[in-house]
C-alpha cells in the first residue's frame, strides 16, 4: 500500500471537513450524523492528522474536545499529529496538540522526531517551540543523526543544540555544515566551539568536505581554523581507508587509494579553482604524498628505482586518460610553484617520468604530448634527467 499518496475514495467525510476547515460541516458530521472522528484513510491518517497538516486550529480543538479522540495517535508510518504539524511548519496546531497533550518526542518509524523535521526544514519558530516544550535535541534517528545534523545539512543552524554530536559515520555537524556550503553555519558553529580537526571514521576532515562540495568560502574560512599537520597527516598511508569518485575521468582503481590527499581531492572531484587558493593559504602541493600503485607496470619499475610517492601533478600526469581538464591542472600546478624538483629531493616521482612510465598513451595522445610540452617549456626537466643519470 502506498503510504505516500492519499487515495480520495479512502478519506471519510470527517477527515475531508477537517482538511478543508470547514468546521460547521465537522461539527454537523459529528455530533449530529455520529459520523466517527478516528477514521483512517489508506494512510493510516485521522481526522486529526488532517487538521493538523494544514493548520486548522478551530477544526483540531473541536477533536481534542472528543473523549475518542487520540492526540498520539499514529499513521502507518508512525508520524503523530504533532509530528505532521513540526514537518510543515503549522504553528498554531503544534502549540494546541502540545497544550492538549502531545508527545514531543515521539518519532515515526525511521526513529526521525518532529524536532528533527522542523530543523532540518529551517522552521525557527516552531524549533523554539518543540525545545521549550522539551523536545529532546540529542536525539538521533536511524542514521545517528541528530537535529542539528539535519540542520547542518540544510544550511540551518540552531545554537540551543549539542553541536559535539556525530552521526553513525563520524561525521560532526561542522563537517555537514561545510559539505553543504553554508559558510554562515560553519562559522556560528565554530564559534560554538565545533572543532574543524575532528575526523570522521574514514579520516575525512571539515575541510576536505568543503573541497569535494566546492565551497569557496567555506574552504578558506576552514584553513583559517584548521591544523595544517592534521592536513598533512591525512596523506599518511594506511592510516585509514577513503574511496575517491572518479569524477573527473581519472583510469585508477579505489582500492589503491588509502590516503587523504586534500589537492588529489580537488583534482579528483574537478575543482580546479580550489587548488590556487590551497596553494596560497601556504599548502605545499609538492610535499602531499601519494602512494603509487606498484601492480602496474610503471609502478613496480619506480619501486625499483626506490620512489614511493607520487606529487599531486605526478598524480594528474600518471592517471589517464587525459582531457582538457587534466591539461589545465597540470598548467595551473606547475605556475602554483609544483616544479617536480622537490619532489625528486623527497624520493617523489617527477612529473615527466610519471607521464612517460605510468601514464596509459592509447587514448589523448594529443593532449598528453601538450602535457609533455608545457613540462619541457615550463620545468627543470634537464635538471630531472641529469639527476637521473
Amino acid at each position: 500500500m502506498n503510504f505516500d499518496e492519499n487515495y480520495p475514495d479512502s478519506s471519510s467525510s470527517v477527515a475531508l471537513a477537517a482538511r478543508a476547515g470547514n468546521l460547521e460541516t465537522l461539527k454537523w458530521l459529528v455530533s449530529h450524523q455520529g459520523n466517527s472522528i478516528e477514521s483512517q484513510d489508506n494512510r493510516g491518517w485521522r481526522p486529526i492528522h488532517e487538521a493538523a497538516y494544514c493548520d486548522h486550529a478551530e477544526c483540531l480543538k473541536f477533536l481534542l474536545c472528543h473523549s475518542n479522540t487520540n492526540v498520539n495517535a499514529y499513521t502507518f508510518e508512525g508520524q503523530t499529529a504533532l509530528w505532521i504539524a513540526a514537518d510543515n511548519n503549522s504553528f498554531d496546531a503544534a502549540k494546541i496538540l502540545l497544550e492538549a497533550g502531545g508527545h514531543v518526542n515521539l518519532p515515526n518509524n525511521e526513529d526521525v522526531a518532529p524536532l528533527h523535521r522542523a530543523a532540518s526544514k529551517g522552521f525557527k519558530e516552531m524549533t523554539n517551540l518543540l525545545i521549550s516544550n522539551g523536545a529532546n535535541v540529542n536525539l538521533t534517528d536511524y542514521g545517528d543523526y541528530t537535529p542539528l545534523h539535519e540542520a547542518a545539512i540544510q544550511w540551518k543552524c540552531y545554537s540551543a543544540m549539542e553541536q559535539t554530536k556525530r552521526a553513525h559515520d563520524g561525521a560532526t555537524t561542522i563537517m555537514l555544515a561545510a559539505q553543504s556550503g553554508c559558510l554562515q553555519c560553519v562559522q556560528l558553529l565554530a564559534e560554538l566551539g565545533a572543532n574543524p580537526n575532528l575526523k570522521a571514521n574514514d579520516g575525512v576532515i571539515a575541510v576536505h568536505l568543503a573541497v569535494i562540495g566546492n565551497h569557496t568560502a567555506v574552504l578558506k574560512f576552514l584553513l583559517g581554523i584548521t591544523d595544517y599537520t592534521l592536513i598533512e597527516q591525512s596523506c599518511a598511508v594506511n592510516l585509514h581507508n577513503h574511496t575517491y569518485h572518479s569524477i573527473s575521468g581519472f583510469n585508477y582503481s579505489s582500492t589503491d587509494i588509502e590516503s587523504i590527499n586534500i589537492f588529489v581531492l580537488a583534482v579528483t572531484y574537478g575543482r580546479w579553482n580550489l587548488i590556487g587558493i590551497l596553494i596560497e593559504e601556504g599548502l605545499k602541493p609538492d610535499f602531499f604524498a601519494f602512494p603509487i600503485n606498484f601492480s602496474t607496470a610503471g609502478g613496480k619499475w619506480f619501486r625499483a628505482l626506490g620512489y614511493k610517492w607520487l606529487t599531486p601533478l605526478s598524480f594528474v600526469m600518471a592517471y589517464s586518460p587525459f582531457g582538457d581538464e587534466s591539461i589545465e591542472a597540470v598548467k595551473l600546478l606547475i605556475r602554483k610553484g609544483s616544479s617536480g624538483v622537490i619532489a625528486i629531493q623527497n624520493g617523489f616521482v617527477p612529473p615527466l617520468f610519471a607521464l612517460i612510465a605510468i601514464a596509459t598513451w592509447d587514448e589523448d595522445r594529443e593532449q598528453q604530448v601538450l602535457a609533455l610540452d608545457f613540462l619541457v617549456q615550463e620545468c627543470n626537466v634537464l635538471r630531472v634527467t641529469s639527476w637521473v643519470k
